[in-house]
């Protein structure tokens, strides 16, 4: 690794990180799907899944610094499991409409174990850095209730939708006393408009708001400091994302032949980013 600065010679590091990981996983689900003989169009369904999920790493790195030297091993153990319960119910309005509607519940726990041992000398013993070792839990629940209704009329169709989603966030850094406590409700309408201009051709136009939620790792503090030059860490009071979306599509399908034009744009006024700095301290 080289630094360069504007009135010092440059510096060298010399960096070497061995990197090992476990991640086993399981997946378990049941569906259930009932039609019904008055109308086959009809349909209900129930349905889980459970995903059960490990992370087991360690790493190991040493860095040859111009000045002192560093030894450092970073242990992380970590359980991700994920319930999700869904009911939905399709039901045919005469011959030119759908309504469909639904409820979703997904429940996420987790937990990570973790611990940073440092040395400046390779005949000293590892010594634990208090600020990077912690224990963390961490539980997601996020209850939505939609529905959409679609109506055909010659040749256009209407599709109209919306979905109301509460999202509790408890987070919990043990050793730290950090906390995440985060509870929000949010409107996530969806509008098609199709149009067949012509044997040839059909206009699509659509209007979404998206919701995207931080990751675990998003929010965990935790400071991956193996490289030096390269710190990073996540932020306990990152919130959600909100982004709305407008796309119109012209399709053109004569026989086994299908070509589009597609214009998209999206909006966010609270972007989730990743943003880099340098400091002359570290």
């Amino acid at each position: 690794i080289t630094t360069d600065f504007a009135s010092s010679p440059s510096a060298v590091s010399y960096y070497n990180l061995d990197n090992k990981s476990n991640n086993p996983g399981v997946n378990v689900g049941s569906d259930y799907i009932k039609h019904f003989k008055k109308n086959k169009e009809r349909e209900f369904s129930l349905r889980f899944l459970g995903e059960f999920g490990k992370n087991d790493a360690e790493l190991n790195s040493f860095q040859d610094n111009p000045g002192t030297d560093r030894y450092l091993v970073n242990n992380s153990y970590a359980i991700n499991n994920q319930y999700t319960f869904q009911a939905d119910n399709s039901i045919p309005v005469k011959k030119t409409g759908k309504f469909e509607g639904g409820v979703k519940a997904i429940l996420r726990r987790a937990s990570s174990d973790f611990q940073s041992l440092i040395k400046y000398d390779p005949t000293d013993s590892y010594k634990i850095n208090p600020s990077n070792t912690d224990y963390f839990t961490y539980t997601q629940d996020v209850i939505s209730v939609y529905s959409m209704y679609s109506y055909r009329l010659k040749k256009s169709s209407f599709r109209l939708g919306a979905r109301i989603e509460y999202t509790n966030v408890d987070g919990d850094f043990i050793s730290s006393k950090t906390q995440v406590k985060q509870n929000y409700t949010t409107l996530l309408p969806n509008i098609q408009f199709t149009n067949r201009v012509s044997k040839v051709t059909t206009l699509v136009l659509a209007y979404t708001k998206r919701l995207q939620r931080p990751y675990i790792w998003d929010l965990n503090p935790f400071v991956y400091n193996n490289d030096s030059m390269n710190i990073s860490s996540g932020n306990p009071n990152l919130g959600p994302q909100t982004t709305h979306a407008l796309s119109s599509q012209l399709r053109f399908a004569k026989g086994n032949t299908f070509a589009g034009i597609n214009i998209e744009g999206s909006y966010s006024g609270n972007k989730i980013l990743q943003y880099s700095f340098f400091d002359l301290q570290t």
